[in-house]
């Protein structure tokens, strides 16, 4: 009999989630910079992942000319914040439940390891063999409503739910056999023959499988039809006493059908070297470290990722030292079906800084969209009006029925947006509290959103969604 007993997932500690690190110098931030000087305004930006050494940002250079006809502001280093406290508590504690939960998601739905015990699926698979289970084609099949029915020939693990001979629950390895409706003639010559309304003069399984395995052995000859929503499995062990399958506990319910075979990582005595069973399990550990890794660095990369806010310029919404989680999944699905992101009036984007790209390109800014592509946007006599389209009769004030943005505003600007451009500003518009489209920074390329902001997680007295 093979039982099959689940790997420990995971037991690496490295930082796999968000990368909050509270060291100096390895912060995510949205930050403002440091107004040494009156004429310099404080600006909120995003700071993400501080390299120890980096150059320093530069101001923009002193022939830039702004498109909106106002006097730029000046870019200013920003101080390198670091965690203290709950919040440095905080910020580990979210790595530390990242990473379970990652590895949670991944052992429950995308594919787990395990080990054989047993000889019951001998010649295929031996005992202590390392294997692979694939589980997302399971998973797929239960998120959309439908049974998830293996193919003929697939190797399966079952869970816990079925009794072994000696009584005890365990998980099991077998090979599906017959598919739900075939009926299934099981001689005293041991072969193997299937009937069903494809082929109902019957046909060989091992024959059409491909399979060299020992005849099947059966007390009695047996016919048996696999009702809707079960298979039959039997081990490929077929002599006396080799393997406890369907021929002892009868057809089994596809949902207790963990996932299907997908490789044998070990033994790895084909290598010109053995591992001890410390090392190999080591070496698992590894393994899902490195996975749950990857995993979460295409999170960070593609899904989402929490920055730190440094500056004022996005008050009364955000405040300094706030930690938010940005979506970037909308943005990822834009790339892959080759459309432009544009996000939704009113949202709170993070975007490349465009004075920051050659200084320090983890560099960040986070504002308010005002305008889409083909607005016009009117900013005077304190307020900001837009026109959808460009047509003058359809005005609308974009802060009605918002929570956050303060007015009267400052500026003067008359422009329509360009086409994959947005019009942004900070919350903070009073004189030069920000730096943004109305007065130094231009419209946005959506190329250079990284994502839009969802959720304050701290501090958790202020914990809200956007």
């Amino acid at each position: 009999m093979v039982v099959i007993k689940t790997d420990t997932l995971l037991r690496s500690h490295n930082h796999l989630t968000l990368r909050l690190r509270f060291a100096r110098r390895r912060h995510a931030i949205i930050g403002a910079m440091e107004p040494n000087q009156a004429t310099t305004p404080p600006e909120q930006r995003v700071e993400a992942h501080a390299q120890s050494g980096q150059t320093a940002p530069q101001a923009p250079p002193a022939n830039h000319e702004p498109t909106l006809q106002a006097t730029p502001e000046q870019v200013r280093p920003a101080h390198k914040r670091q965690f203290a406290g709950a919040k440095a508590f905080v910020s580990v504690l979210a790595f530390v439940v990242g990473i379970i939960i990652v590895a949670t998601l991944i052992n429950q739905f995308i594919f787990q390891s395990y080990y054989v015990d047993g000889t019951s699926m001998t010649p295929t698979l031996h005992n202590n063999d390392r294997l692979i289970i694939d589980k997302v084609e399971r998973t797929v099949a239960l998120a959309s409503g439908k049974h998830y029915i293996p193919k003929r020939g697939q190797i399966v693990v079952l869970d816990s739910s079925l009794v072994d001979q000696s009584g005890r629950n365990e998980q099991l390895v077998k090979r599906v056999i017959g598919l739900p409706g075939d009926t299934i003639y099981i001689g005293s010559d041991g072969i193997v023959t299937i009937k069903n309304k494809d082929t109902p003069s019957g046909f060989s399984v091992n024959k059409s499988l491909g399979l060299n395995l020992a005849p099947t052995y059966v007390d009695s000859p047996m016919i048996i039809t696999v009702p809707s929503n079960d298979v039959f499995v039997m081990g490929d062990n077929r002599g006396p006493g080799g393997s406890f399958d369907s021929r002892s506990f009868g057809p089994v319910d596809t949902s207790k059908i963990e996932g299907r075979l997908l490789a044998r990582i070990f033994p790895l005595n084909q290598t010109k070297f053995r591992l001890s069973p410390q090392a190999r399990s080591w070496l698992m550990v590894g393994l899902w470290a490195v996975v749950a890794f990857v995993v979460t660095i295409g999170i960070v990369a593609f899904v989402g990722r929490s920055f730190v806010v440094h500056g004022i310029s996005m008050e009364p919404t955000l405040h300094s030292g706030d930690i938010v989680f940005a979506n970037k999944l909308e943005r990822t699905l834009s790339d892959i079906q080759g459309k432009s992101f544009i996000p939704d009036r009113n949202a709170l984007i993070i975007f490349t800084n465009p004075f920051y790209n050659q200084g320090d390109p983890n560099m960040y800014v986070v504002k308010r969209v005002i305008g889409l592509p083909g607005d016009r946007v009117i900013v005077g006599d304190g307020r900001i009006t837009i026109y959808p389209g460009g047509d003058l009769g359809k005005g609308l004030n974009p802060d009605q029925g918002v929570d956050g943005p303060q007015s009267p505003t400052s500026g003067n600007v008359d422009r329509v947006v360009p086409e994959n451009e947005v019009f942004v500003a900070g919350d903070n518009r009073l004189g030069n509290n920000s730096l943004d489209s109305r007065n130094g920074m231009s419209t946005v390329p959506v190329k250079d959103i990284q994502g839009t902001i969802v959720t304050r997680l701290w501090p958790i007295t202020h914990f809200r969604s956007f």
